[in-house]
């Protein structure tokens, strides 16, 4: 991999989950870092919005978008997520064709890509 791009942490999450994740988080940082391979965090509102046009889009909405847009056939809303990552990707790195409107490609500027 060039560019490993991961969706970042959601501070508004309750609960010891958050901790958790942050620690996980801290690990996949290190272990991308030691192996010299770059990567970018996206703001979980910023992946929204990309998505959908809204940074407080529902999982749901965020789903259904990439149904709609990107032809996903499933129903996980964590792989659509991860679907909108890669698609913001392609799309900032010019390697395919953007399938959003323009008014949501601006989440692309909020992300500082390496």
């Amino acid at each position: 991999a060039q560019v490993v791009v991961r969706e970042g942490y959601s501070f508004g999450s309750r609960g010891q989950a958050v901790f958790q994740l942050g620690e996980l988080g801290g690990v996949i940082r290190l272990a991308l870092y030691r192996r010299g391979i770059r990567f970018v965090d996206v703001p979980p509102a910023t992946l929204k919005r990309y998505a959908t046009g809204k940074g407080n889009a529902s999982k749901e909405e965020v789903l259904v978008a990439a149904v709609r847009r990107l032809g996903y056939t499933g129903a996980d809303h964590n792989e659509a997520d991860a679907l909108w990552l890669y698609a913001m990707a392609l799309d900032f790195y010019g390697l395919r064709e953007s399938r959003v409107p323009k008014a949501h490609r601006a989440a692309l500027d909020a992300v500082a890509w390496p």
